[in-house]
């Protein structure tokens, strides 16, 4: 490593605060002892590092904010735990939202990026906390008035806190896909594998994130949503393939004899349309390509990037 990039390193880590600093050690500790430890080539640019850096502490900022200190005696899992499990989704959320937008040239700024990781962290725990509750119930107990029972206190903390330092009024784009959210999801089938239904669910997530950075979101990226959104998404169920079918969790991706083609057109698709309208296609392209080729890998050797990126806490593996 160049002196340039371990002064990157030592920045971002005092930068962090105390969650982000053990967090890291662990993270470090649990990479020598991998075999396998992840490369990532935007480490490689020293642009392209600072800026992963830098979205970084926006999301250990975000984790500050809306995780309280002191969590409830009956909630079972650490700060530690959460952090391990939140801040590097809302990164890599980050990082591939923020770049679609970079590619098209469309300016944003660090409280963009704090609200889209708060979403980030909300995201995270409505989906965990899904798996084993009622999702419309968890939804309405993130906007109880009252502090709601332990399952779903962290959902309200986030979305409380969340919204004091970053808040969405004057985002009509947001209200209106909330509102929307709210209205329909009682109305989807949980056990509706259907592509129609993978492609609604993918731009809806991917609009929502800019919502929250926008007022309303930049008309540029109209075309590209649905595409960029299903080729996310793509990311995610062949990430969780081999977990899903374990659990008999129905997907639209456990439907699919190839899963890996499939991933690899909606891919080619995306790439095809961004070479076309964007002013500066690689600044997405690139790591588009990384993300894809190293979750094919991952499937194909039956390694659990999930796991090793987003589970539980490094110190406790």
């Amino acid at each position: 490593m160049d002196i340039g990039a371990t002064l990157d390193f030592a920045k971002t880590y005092f930068a962090l605060g105390p969650d982000g600093r053990r967090w890291a050690r662990a993270r470090r500790k649990a990479d020598a002892r991998s075999p396998n430890p992840l490369k990532i080539p935007l480490f490689d640019n020293a642009d392209e590092r600072r800026d992963l850096l830098r979205k970084l502490v926006v999301c250990d900022q975000a984790f500050q904010v809306c995780i309280p200190a002191a969590l409830p005696p009956d909630f079972v899992r650490s700060r530690d735990d959460l952090y391990a499990r939140m801040v590097p989704f809302a990164l890599v959320n980050l990082l591939v939202r923020c770049s679609l937008l970079d590619a098209y040239g469309i300016a944003y700024d660090r409280t963009a990026e704090l609200r889209l990781a708060m979403l980030m962290l909300f995201q995270r725990e409505w989906n965990d906390v899904g798996d084993t509750h009622d999702r419309i119930t968890a939804l309405n107990a993130a906007d109880a008035e009252p502090e709601p029972e332990p399952a779903f206190f962290l959902l309200w903390h986030i979305s409380q806190h969340g919204q004091k330092i970053a808040p969405i009024k004057g985002h009509p784009d947001f209200a209106d896909l909330y509102a929307y959210v709210r209205q329909r999801l009682p109305q989807i089938d949980p056990k509706d594998t259907s592509e129609p239904l993978f492609e609604r669910v993918a731009a809806f997530s991917l609009k929502t994130g800019y919502a929250t950075m926008f007022p309303r979101i930049p008309e540029r990226l109209g075309r590209v949503i649905p595409l960029f959104a299903r080729w996310f998404y793509s990311l995610d169920e062949l990430s969780d393939y081999r977990r899903d079918k374990a659990a008999a969790k129905p997907t639209y991706f456990s439907t699919l004899r190839d899963p890996i083609a499939e991933m690899r057109r909606a891919t080619a698709a995306c790439e095809d349309l961004i070479r076309a309208e964007a002013p500066a296609p690689e600044r997405v392209l690139s790591f588009m390509r990384y993300l894809a080729e190293e979750i094919v890998k991952a499937h194909e050797t039956g390694r659990d990037l999930e796991r090793e990126v987003f589970g539980g806490s490094p110190a406790s593996s």
